[in-house]
């Protein structure tokens, strides 16, 4: 019986393969009946259109020079009534063929059926390639046909065959089947990902074959090349090896972490999502790598694996996540005007709109920096350093000045929620009288260095706005509530470090 069972498994699985493999050859064939299809139309329209033009003109225009060599004058000079029929009724049969072109160009609705026999069968049997694979080895291995290493090394085999399969069949398929209407390649190569992403946890987590850091690479190496397979294999790929690269760390813990290693590692996936996004319109993939990017920097902030040294490597990678992606779709291109106007939210476009959201992920890493840091000096700069290039940005791009008072916000939200300048309390006076109590706290003189020294850079900025920029209205804002602000801010909670005539 556990032969039989071994033999169906194998059959069914050669068979899956000449099921995708015949798939993708009739998918080719109706591709290429199409575009044939399409040509004869065009031309057949191009024909007829023809007709039309030159059967008026041999008809109205006859030639003078044949009609002084003819003989016969009756010829030459029809009646009025023969000839006059003719040219008001025979363009009208041809006219009807020319004025209706959509018919033959429109392209029928896809349906349930067709959906499904196009892309859905492929997808369950790239799937069932997948747990069959799988299952396949483990059954082996259970049964003591062989041994981890071979387990192991079959996986990797099977996978690294299955992703040359899926390029293989995307090589040989017609140049007008591509990655959105040919899903063999990428049920294929999805599979061999699949599999050799298994294969590596396995022999790591399962066997102890190999150490951590062998491993980590391993499984960070597939998901890289999963993003770079996804430039000619689609969307799917792309999503494999995102998943796949962001879940590694969690996977294979590694024994001493550390920021200066970890990431790194977050920022070439991010620059590889980002280098795939490039000329393609898969704006979740964006969204996806700025998320995943965030969301481990505040994880990593909130664990105990944090040190007070791993300020500037987390402080640094959101720096840059924000710098890639606002300048990783479009580059410099992003700054011109026809990637949107803040101020007209139908013109915004998506580029504009995945490089707001990876300077929000920035702004947000690096305000729980502060926080948990306690405000220390190395946070505050990343922070204002942030600051300082969102008003860059406003004064580079005309559509995006409300970036200059925004920025101004947030510093001095950040800097009054600073704890430790001075503590307010309700407190009895000496005739029993409840009154506020102000005492200093051990950073009150480095707060009001911070809250002055912020307050008269963003009102410089404002007012150089008014005078030099286009749009004066957000940078006299800036300015103004710059001047007002941060003074006023500073004020109330260490006023008593200065004199009322110094305020």
């Amino acid at each position: 019986m556990d032969g039989l069972g071994r033999l169906i498994a194998i059959v069914a699985f050669v068979l899956a393969l000449i099921a995708l493999n015949k798939n993708s050859k009739l998918e080719t064939r109706i591709a290429q009946f199409k575009l044939q299809l399409e040509k004869l139309s065009d031309e057949v329209a191009r024909l007829r259109r023809g007709a039309v033009h030159e059967e008026p003109v041999l008809e109205r225009v006859p030639a003078p020079e044949t009609a002084v060599e003819t003989p016969e004058p009756f010829i030459v000079q029809p009646p009025p009534e023969v000839s006059a029929a003719p040219i008001a009724e025979e363009p009208l049969p041809s006219s009807n063929w020319v004025t209706k072109p959509a018919p033959q160009t429109r392209k029928p609705a896809r349906d349930m059926e067709q959906a499904l026999a196009s892309r859905w069968f492929v997808w369950i049997g790239g799937v069932a390639i997948a747990i069959g694979g799988l299952l396949f080895v483990k059954y082996a291995y259970d049964n003591g046909l062989i041994s981890p290493d071979l387990q192991v090394f079959l996986g990797l085999l099977s996978g690294a065959a299955l992703v040359a399969a899926g390029e293989w069949v995307r090589r040989r398929a017609s140049a007008a089947m591509d990655a959105e209407t040919n899903y063999v390649p990428a049920a294929l190569s999805a599979a061999g990902i699949a599999i050799l992403f298994a294969s590596i946890y396995a022999a790591y987590a399962l066997y102890v074959l190999i150490e951590p850091t062998t491993a980590f690479i391993g499984m960070a190496l597939v998901g890289i090349g999963a993003l770079a397979l996804s430039r000619w294999q689609g969307p799917l790929i792309a999503a494999l090896g995102l998943i796949g690269s962001y879940a590694t760390p969690a996977l294979i813990p590694s024994e001493s972490p550390g920021a200066w290693s970890f990431f790194p590692y977050l920022l070439i996936i991010l620059a590889a999502c980002f280098a795939t996004l490039r000329g393609r319109t898969w704006w979740w993939l964006g969204y996806a790598a700025i998320a995943g990017s965030a969301a481990w920097a505040m994880l990593w902030i909130g664990s105990a694996m944090f040190r007070p040294g791993d300020v500037w490597p987390v402080g640094l990678f959101a720096h840059l996540v924000g710098f890639i992606a606002f300048y990783g779709i479009k580059g410099r291109a992003i700054l011109d005007d026809d990637s949107g106007n803040l101020a007209d939210a139908k013109s915004v476009t998506q580029p504009l709109v995945i490089a707001l959201t990876g300077l929000v992920a920035e702004t947000i890493v690096l305000g729980l920096l502060v926080e948990h840091t306690a405000h220390a000096s190395p946070a505050l700069i990343l922070l204002a350093a942030a600051m300082a290039g969102f008003v860059l940005i406003a004064w580079l791009k005309q559509g995006a000045a409300v970036l200059a008072p925004i920025a101004g916000a947030i510093m001095l939200g950040a800097l009054l929620s600073w704890n430790e300048a001075a503590f307010h309390a309700m407190t009895l006076d000496e005739q029993g009288v409840w009154t506020w109590s102000n005492a200093f706290g051990p950073a009150a003189d480095h707060f009001l260095r911070w809250m002055l020294g912020a307050g008269a850079a963003f009102t410089l900025a404002g007012v150089a706005g008014v005078v030099l920029r286009p749009n004066p209205r957000n940078w006299g804002a800036l300015g103004g509530a710059a001047g007002l602000g941060f003074v006023w801010g500073a004020w109330g909670r260490v006023d008593f470090l200065l004199s009322v005539f110094s305020w």
